[in-house]
C-alpha cells in the first residue's frame, strides 16, 4: 500500500492511499459481498472539538454497548412496550411452558406485523405507533418482539449485526458503522435461541438468509457480548417416480420436500406466484410436459413444505438392439457445477449447512430386466466436511431405486478447501450421469 501524507494548519490534514499490483477480483457464487475481499480503509470518528470542548465517541466495544443499550431507538425502545400487556396476558392464559409461550409470542408478532423490506438496527417511531401501523423495519419489528417476551417475564435482548450484503464485522476494531440490522436473542431451557419476526414463514430460532454472517453483538449492559449467529440446516428431498415404457416415454411425478430457511423461501414464492408457476419452475428438463401441482403444509411452518407435480417425458433413453441405456435421473439430479474455476481467492459461503437427497423410483418396461447398474459410491471431503453418496437397488424384476445424498456440513469452506469441494461436485455430477442398462428377456 502506498501512503501520501500532508498537513497544513490552515486547511487540515490530507491523506492519500493507493494499492499497487492488487490481484483482480472476479465475481464468484456463494460470497457475502465482494467488499469483504477488497483492500480498503474505513474511518469512524473517535473524538471531535465541539464548542471548544473535546467530545468523545465510541472507543471500545464497552462504549458501543453503553451507547446502544441506552439509546431511545434501540435499548430503551424495548422498555416502552406496556401496550403489549394484554397480549402477554392472553398468551400466558393459553400456555404454561417456556417454549410454547415464546413460540406463541413469535407467532403473534410475525403474523400481526408486516416487514416493510427495510433493514435497520434502530427505530424511527415509537413501538406503539409501529405496532398500530402493523408495519415496520427489521429493528422495529424485532424490538417489539423482544419487548413482548420481556412482558411475558423472560429475558430477551437485541443483537445488532451486519447483513451478508453489508459486509463483515471485525471484532478487533469497535465501530458502530459495521452494523445495519437487528434481531433478538432469548434463552429456552438453557439454550440460546435467536429471534427474527420479519417473515411470516420463518420458524422460531431460524434467521433469514441475509443475517447469516457468523457474529452479532448483544446490546445489553448486563449481557453484552459477541454471539455466534448459528445457521440451521437446510434440507431438500427430491423424489422422482415414473413408469417407463418401451417407446421411451416416462410418466410420473416429482415431489420436493424442504426444511429450514429453504422451506421459508419457497413458502414465500408460492404465496407470491402461486403453486402452478412454482411447480412448473421446479422441473429442470425443458422438454418435460408439466401437469397439476399440489402443495402440503403451505402455512404449517414447523412441518416440511411439500410440493408434488405430475410430469411426463419423451425420448428418455437410447436403445441399441435388445438393450436400453437409461440415465435414471432424467436430467433432474445435480448436473451443473456452480464452481467453474480451478482456484478461488476467497471462501465459499453458503450461509447454511445443507443436505440434498435425490431419489428415483422407476418401474421398467415389461419384458426387460436390469443387466447392469452403477456401483455404489461414497465421496468424502477432508475432515468430515461433507460427502456425496450414490446407491442403486433393484427390487424384483421391474423396480429400480436410485438414492443420492449430497451433504455439505459446513456453512463456510475456506479457499484452501475449495479444490476439494469443486472435485466433489464434479464427481457427483459424473456419477449422476452414469447409465443403467436394461436387457430384453
Amino acid at each position: 500500500m502506498i501512503k501520501e501524507y500532508s498537513e497544513n494548519p490552515n486547511t487540515g490534514t490530507f491523506m492519500r492511499y493507493a494499492v499497487k499490483d492488487q490481484p483482480a477480483l472476479r465475481p464468484e457464487p456463494y460470497i457475502t459481498t465482494i467488499d469483504d475481499y477488497t483492500t480498503r480503509l474505513r474511518f469512524e470518528l473517535v473524538e471531535a472539538m465541539v464548542n471548544g470542548r473535546i467530545q468523545r465517541f465510541s472507543q471500545s466495544w464497552l462504549d458501543v454497548d453503553k451507547k446502544m443499550a441506552t439509546d431511545d431507538e434501540v435499548g430503551s425502545y424495548i422498555r416502552k412496550t406496556t401496550f403489549l400487556k394484554a397480549a402477554a396476558k392472553e398468551i400466558k392464559s393459553k400456555y404454561s411452558d417456556t417454549l410454547s409461550i415464546i413460540k406463541e409470542a413469535h407467532r403473534y408478532i410475525r403474523t400481526n406485523m408486516t416487514w416493510n423490506g427495510h433493514v435497520s438496527y434502530w427505530s424511527a417511531s415509537s413501538p406503539k405507533t409501529i405496532f398500530e401501523q402493523k408495519t415496520g423495519n427489521s429493528a422495529e419489528i424485532n424490538l417489539i418482539l423482544i419487548g413482548l417476551i420481556r412482558e411475558l417475564g423472560f429475558e430477551a435482548s437485541p443483537v445488532i449485526l451486519s447483513t451478508r450484503s453489508n459486509g463483515a464485522v471485525f471484532m478487533e476494531i469497535p465501530m458502530i458503522s459495521y452494523f445495519n440490522d437487528l434481531v433478538g436473542i432469548t434463552n429456552i431451557g438453557g439454550k440460546e435461541v435467536l429471534l427474527d419476526a420479519t417473515d411470516t414463514f420463518l420458524p422460531l430460532g431460524v434467521l433469514p438468509d441475509r443475517c447469516l454472517t457468523r457474529i452479532g453483538r448483544i446490546v445489553d449492559i448486563k449481557h453484552a457480548n459477541w454471539v455466534y449467529l448459528k445457521p440451521t440446516l437446510t434440507r431438500q428431498v427430491k423424489t422422482l417416480q415414473y413408469t417407463l415404457d418401451e417407446s421411451g416415454s416416462a410418466k410420473g411425478s416429482i415431489s420436493y420436500s424442504w426444511q429450514g430457511e429453504l422451506a421459508c423461501r419457497y413458502r414465500n414464492a408460492i404465496q407470491k406466484s402461486g403453486i402452478k408457476k412454482i411447480g412448473k419452475e421446479l422441473i429442470k428438463q425443458p422438454s418435460a410436459e408439466v401437469g397439476e401441482s399440489k402443495v402440503e403444509n403451505a402455512t404449517e411452518i414447523d412441518k416440511p413444505l411439500i410440493v408434488t407435480t405430475e410430469v411426463s417425458y419423451e425420448e428418455t433413453f437410447n436403445k441399441a438392439g435388445d438393450r436400453i441405456y437409461l440415465s435414471p435421473a432424467l436430467g433432474e439430479a445435480l448436473s451443473v457445477n456452480p464452481f467453474k474455476y480451478e482456484k478461488r481467492m476467497y471462501p465459499v459461503d453458503f450461509g447454511n449447512p445443507s443436505e440434498e437427497v435425490f431419489m428415483a423410483n422407476i418401474k421398467i418396461p415389461q419384458g426387460y430386466v436390469v443387466e447392469s447398474s452403477p456401483a455404489t459410491q461414497i465421496i468424502a471431503l477432508p475432515e468430515d466436511g461433507g460427502r456425496f453418496t450414490y446407491q442403486v437397488q433393484v427390487h424384483g424384476e421391474d423396480i429400480i431405486n436410485v438414492v443420492t445424498r449430497l451433504q455439505l456440513k459446513k456453512p463456510i469452506y475456506s479457499s484452501e478447501e475449495y479444490p476439494y469441494l469443486k472435485k466433489l461436485m464434479d464427481m457427483a455430477i459424473a456419477k449422476n450421469g452414469e447409465q443403467i442398462i436394461l436387457k430384453k428377456k
